[in-house]
């Protein structure tokens, strides 16, 4: 999973306003980064043990441990909503996440991919809709467009 604080503006991660608060907003867009690295580290240490012991995790378990880690540790800026199978067929997006600081917000639409054992990943994914087969990336990005932006998290392990 890549950090993805280094994209969210500074306001919506609280490094705005006055400057004796500064230190205490930096310390916040710390935390933030932080919790997001650690979530890399234990997916790339899940995969790794996963596929050594011969029994790979799917995609929606490593999507459930990092939501409900980011969830626990970093609640106070960061909400997620996890999608539903239907709901996923529907915006192409796993989950939706906001960080807010001061009443401001900043919202994504996420799609994650887990890497295959060679390392590839599987981008041309279909959904069905009533007009037919359409393109899971197109999905996310017609429907982050009412007020979020696209994003994929990648799940991966060197071989």
């Amino acid at each position: 999973m890549l950090p993805v604080a280094s994209f969210v503006p500074r306001q919506f991660l609280g490094l705005t306003g006055l400057d004796h608060d500064r230190d205490k907003m930096i310390e916040n867009d710390g935390l933030v980064c932080r919790t997001l690295c650690r979530c890399a580290e234990r997916t790339f240490e899940r995969l790794a043990e996963s596929r050594t012991a011969g029994k790979a995790l799917g995609e929606e378990s490593f999507t459930d441990f990092n939501l409900q880690g980011l969830r626990r540790a970093r609640g106070d800026r960061l909400v997620t909503h996890q999608f539903t199978r239907k709901e996923k067929a529907g915006n192409g997006a796993d989950w939706e996440w906001w960080f807010h600081a001061d009443g401001h917000g900043f919202g994504m639409r996420v799609q994650a991919k887990k890497a295959h054992k060679d390392g590839r990943y599987v981008l041309r994914h279909y959904t069905r809709s009533f007009v037919g087969r359409v393109r899971q990336s197109d999905r996310l990005v017609e429907d982050a467009a009412s007020g979020c932006l696209p994003f994929y998290v990648f799940y991966n392990h060197r071989n």
